[in-house]
């Protein structure tokens, strides 16, 4: 999860449904900085 800075927090639930074990720590980075900026 991860809080904003106006107080909202987010959580991201991610189902197993690909063939890859783990998402890359580039990719949930991009995903946290999209959500702190908008």
């Amino acid at each position: 999860f991860t809080r904003l800075a106006n107080g909202e927090i987010w959580l991201l639930v991610i189902y197993k449904k690909a063939v890859k074990e783990n998402i890359p720590a580039h990719i949930l980075k991009s995903i946290r900085d999209v959500l702190e900026n908008e």
